[in-house]
């Protein structure tokens, strides 16, 4: 995180010591600083097994089976619209010859969730989908811990994401009012999100080491960040006629997706007589998969944006706009649970499932600015 933010930051002091936006300015300015409100979507977060269903007792909750129902996960995580804000500034000493241009944007933090508490009873059912790693049937957690009855849930799924990139302007080609400017610079990307949910059990009739009416609080999480670094190219373009100005910016980054998956678990067992006992597990979190693992990948980030303007006075200018952006590998917190989940290891016996997943998959994100450009 400290190394990604002293990088943006960076990035953001040479945008500020130059100057704007990637549109053209105009030809009576050198520089330019522009604030842009940004209404922008991400990509849901994948899931695609279901990580709490109910249903009839006879279900047992398991997908597929007349009555289950998903209550969390299955469907993907939807974050909504997420409102951020870029800062953007550029530089031209001249038009024809050389100028920088830099910007940074940061959206807020998103999350989703869901809560819902049981009685003793077992009413209503709560169960998490599991595979015998013995047999590769799908099963549920409380399909075979008849003594053991889930009496509460709460899953939340998280999501930040903020960049930066700083680019050279080349002189630009002129096709009557079209101006054309190649550019090359350097970019970076940081994804955070995380997976976090609670188990509460309540044990009824006792079996192993547990006793009769001691209670289970389990937490898991799955944590994963994703920093692209690496330069790119694209060009811009912008058309002027009067007041109003259409421009429109391409760009293509390819280098390294440095992504980290981090996988923790804590399980606490209350006794009738109150005294605890702690444990590092927790659903579809063991001892073979618990830690922190890190791996790079190539990425492509190509972007797309368009921009319409208008001046309101010879150094002022209003603008609306659209940006897409796409990420080709990056690692997200529901794809690297491990649904096999064999307890049995913990005296030996195999396989050593749930293990560190490590997917990968592909990521975009993609709204409207509202911008106010301030030339100098």
């Amino acid at each position: 995180m400290r190394n990604g933010l002293l990088a943006a930051v960076g990035l953001l002091l040479v945008a500020t010591a130059l100057p704007a936006q990637d549109a053209v300015p105009a030809a009576q300015s050198r520089g330019w600083v522009r604030a842009d409100y940004l209404l922008w979507w991400v990509k849901d977060g994948p899931s695609s097994t279901p990580l709490l269903t109910t249903g009839p007792p006879e279900s047992f909750g398991v997908p597929g089976r007349p009555g289950t129902v998903e209550l969390f996960g299955g469907s993907g995580f939807d974050f909504g619209s997420a409102n951020g804000l870029r800062i953007s500034a550029g530089w031209d000493a001249d038009p024809d010859g050389f100028g920088f241009t830099a910007s940074g944007f940061l959206l807020e933090p998103k999350s989703t969730g869901y809560s819902i508490e049981a009685g003793l009873d077992g009413v209503p059912l709560l169960a998490s989908p599991i595979v015998n790693p013995r047999t590769g049937q799908l099963t549920t957690s409380v399909a075979n811990n008849t003594g053991i009855v889930p009496t509460g849930y709460a899953g939340i799924a998280a999501s930040r994401l903020w960049g930066a990139d700083a680019n050279g302007l080349f002189p630009q080609a002129t096709f009557g009012d079209l101006r054309v400017r190649p550019l090359a610079g350097f970019r970076y990307l940081d994804l955070e999100e995380g997976l976090r949910y609670n188990n509460a059990l309540f044990n009824k009739s006792g079996g192993g080491t547990l006793l009769p009416g001691s209670s289970i609080a389990q937490r898991g999480e799955f944590n994963t960040r994703s920093q692209f670094y690496g330069p790119q190219v694209g060009a811009v373009a912008a058309y002027q006629t009067g007041a109003l100005t259409v421009a429109g910016t391409v760009k293509l980054a390819a280098g390294v997706s440095h992504n980290s998956v981090e996988i923790r678990g804590r399980e606490t067992i209350r006794n009738p007589d109150g005294t605890t006992r702690p444990d590092v597990s927790a659903l579809y979190v063991l001892p073979s998969n618990i830690g922190r693992t890190t791996k790079d990948f190539f990425a492509v980030i190509p972007e797309v944006g368009v921009d319409m303007g208008y001046d309101v006075t010879d150094r002022v200018r209003v603008s609306a706009g659209y940006t897409f952006l796409y990420w080709s590998n990056v690692v997200r917190p529901a794809e690297q649970i491990d649904f096999e989940v064999n307890t049995a290891q913990i005296f030996g016996v195999p396989p050593l499932r749930p293990m560190s997943m490590f997917n990968t998959t592909d990521f975009w994100v993609h709204g409207v600015n509202f911008g106010l450009t301030v030339r100098y």
